[in-house]
């Protein structure tokens, strides 16, 4: 469920960033001991002065926004002996990208899920929400 959670949040933002027509994709490779997932959306981007801001609990720059997305992911990743980056250029987009060990030890709580063994990218593109009437 914690993993979930971050991987929900992740998505969630990135689909915020997003314009009318942006894309965002999800790739997951391994590497030498462990895998690597990166969320890369086309919005955006994050402006430089807030960069160093986003992991904070409550920070944010959306009004409707909470500011725990970002923090949640990352003491997630933590606990599982991960670590996130970000990358992100300001009207270009954002790639977040997760890299977690894989635990060979039988003792571990944390192991990398089966699914996310494997090498593979999907994409979604978003589309015009849905207008409510106003009645």
């Amino acid at each position: 469920p914690a993993l979930e959670q971050l991987f929900l949040n992740l998505l969630l933002n990135a689909a915020q960033a997003l314009d009318e027509g942006g894309r965002v994709e999800v790739t997951v490779a391994r590497y030498r001991d462990g895998v690597s997932i990166s969320v890369r959306d086309t919005g955006r981007g994050i402006p430089l002065e807030n960069i160093e801001r986003i992991f904070e609990p409550f920070y944010s720059t959306r009004p409707e926004g909470t500011g725990l997305g970002l923090a949640i992911a990352q003491r997630i990743a933590t606990a599982h002996g991960g670590e996130l980056e970000i990358v992100s250029t300001p009207g270009a987009g954002t790639t977040v990208r997760l890299r977690l060990p894989e635990e060979d030890d039988a003792r571990s709580e944390y192991r990398v899920h089966p699914l996310l063994r494997g090498a593979g990218v999907c994409s979604a593109r978003a589309a015009r929400a849905p207008r409510r009437s106003a009645g």
